[in-house]
């Protein structure tokens, strides 16, 4: 792997963003609601595969549920097993931050998992509405139909989320600092395929299903109460509550994916920087500096002669925070083909100066690399 490869971060531990405290409280509580839920799914699945199995191994409606019980469950684990926790357990950042510096199998496994189970519980959204409508729209042929849609639909939860992560799956994800702790993030392999659009999509698509065949179905039970039975209006009861449930998470994850669709539009109408970098030497030998932006571009290259010797170059421009970008230390001339001995992100926000200090050497990731800090708030590897 090489040291360009590498995006290194660091573990902030100012005192006026970091309340390790506070942070801990919140994620006991998080922890604390999030488990009941996870024992929740846990004793439906247990319920629809074990000791009720020949109760609702036939119920096309449970089976399609199960599998959204499933895709909660890894969502959950998902979350306070480690997005959760390593976001707001700020002591425990600085201890595994180092094993997330380079391209890592877990971290993308992780950040898959958390979006297969959201792109898959959509789908599974639209399966048990449009179940719940045929139910209530054509009552005697309702088992028949579906007992040849359920394997079909199975096919649908496991394989569509695809649609909208295969992007994700061949792009570059690395660890970000976030005040104490760190989040994922990804660099997108294919610009115009953000998350944030086919999640409008897939919610945009969950909602309109929902809606229509909740109102069908809400309709039909009002106006033609005696057509079903008592144990499948009691189902179409519950899948309106579900709907309603889905209709506000959906709603809020919509607003936030089309905010973020619209930053990534109409990026210099919406959030824009202006820093200057300031880099000082300190290192024995001659070093040649260059900032890379999430889409290619470089800075102009800062030649930093000598120990103590400082350059100074302005960004201004979109995004400059929340998308990547390195901080590369060479040797010699960075031209086609040259290897910089020393990379970190770097972190640029807003509007102001930012300082750097380019060190001569250090140990960082098991090889001979030099070390480039912040602000002040620096150390070696």
């Amino acid at each position: 792997m090489s040291t360009n490869d590498s995006m290194p971060f660091e573990c902030s531990t100012n005192p006026d963003t970091v309340f390790p405290v506070l942070d801990l409280f919140l994620y006991f509580i998080t922890f604390s609601y999030l488990s009941v839920g996870l024992l929740l799914h846990g004793a439906i699945l247990r319920m629809i595969f074990y000791s009720q199995r020949k109760v609702f191994k036939e119920n096309s409606f449970f089976q399609i549920y199960a599998m959204d019980s499933i895709m909660s469950i890894l969502l959950i684990l998902d979350d306070i097993l480690f997005n959760r926790l390593f976001l707001f357990v700020s002591p425990l950042c600085s201890l595994v931050a180092p094993f997330f510096y380079t391209p890592s199998i877990l971290l993308k496994l992780i950040y898959l998992i958390l979006h297969y189970t959201r792109f898959s519980k959509s789908i599974a959204q639209i399966l048990m509405v449009l179940n719940r409508m045929s139910c209530v729209l054509t009552p005697a042929n309702y088992d028949p139909l579906w007992r040849r849609i359920t394997p079909i639909a199975r096919v649908l939860v496991a394989f569509l989320p695809f649609g909208g992560i295969w992007n994700l799956i061949i792009s570059h994800v690395y660890g970000q600092s976030i005040r104490g702790g760190f989040a994922i993030n990804y660099k997108r392999a294919v610009q115009w395929a953000a998350l944030s659009l086919f999640q409008s999509i897939y919610i945009s698509t969950a909602l309109f299903f929902t809606v229509i065949c909740t109102s069908v179905t809400v309709y039909k039970l009002y106006f033609l109460p005696d057509r079903i039975k008592t144990a499948e209006k009691a189902l179409c009861v519950t899948s309106f509550f579900i709907s309603i449930t889905f209709l506000f998470v959906a709603a809020t994850q919509m607003m936030l994916s089309l905010l973020i669709l619209l930053l990534f539009l109409f990026p210099s109408e919406v959030i824009s920087c202006d820093i200057t970098a300031t880099l000082t030497s300190q290192s024995y030998y001659p070093v040649y500096a260059v900032f890379t932006f999430h889409d290619g571009r470089r800075s102009p290259v800062l030649y930093l002669p000598y120990s103590g010797s400082s350059q100074s170059t302005r960004i201004t421009g979109s995004f400059c925070n929340s998308r990547p970008t390195r901080l590369d230390a060479y040797r010699t001339y960075p031209g086609y083909g040259a290897w910089p001995y020393a990379s970190s992100q770097a972190f640029l926000e807003g509007y102001g100066v930012v300082n750097y200090s380019v060190l001569s050497d250090g140990v960082f990731m098991g090889a001979k690399v030099g070390v480039i800090c912040a602000a002040g708030d620096c150390g070696r590897g």
